[in-house]
């Protein structure tokens, strides 16, 4: 992204900050810190708690399902059209998830 600014010329804090920004810079940053850290940081660590209890092979088919996810908030939030082809993947990648589930669950001692 930093090349792209920079050979469109717009690598420069006015391009880069709004003017109420540019007003407040103390509170902007403040703020943008603050973002950073609800949007980003408090997910990761339940993000890493979670990889820390759960099998790696689990895990890979739910880092899958955020892309389900993603669909089913757009189809359902945004009323967009589900193409069959999307509606039969979601379909395989649950029934995947499944299956794991399933053997792991014969694998492990009771």
């Amino acid at each position: 992204m930093t090349l792209i600014l920079l050979a469109y010329g717009k690598l420069n804090g006015a391009a880069l900050w709004p003017e109420a920004a540019q007003a407040h810079p103390m509170k902007a940053i403040v703020l943008l810190l603050f973002l950073a850290s609800i949007s980003g940081g408090v997910p990761l660590l339940i993000y890493f708690q979670g990889l820390h209890l759960t099998r790696a092979s689990t895990a890979g088919y739910f880092e899958m399902m955020q892309t389900l996810a993603a669909v089913c908030i757009t189809w359902g939030f945004f009323h967009a059209i589900l193409h069959p082809h999307q509606v039969v993947a979601a379909i395989v990648l649950i029934a995947a998830v499944a299956m794991v589930h399933h053997i792991q669950q014969q694998v492990e001692p009771h």
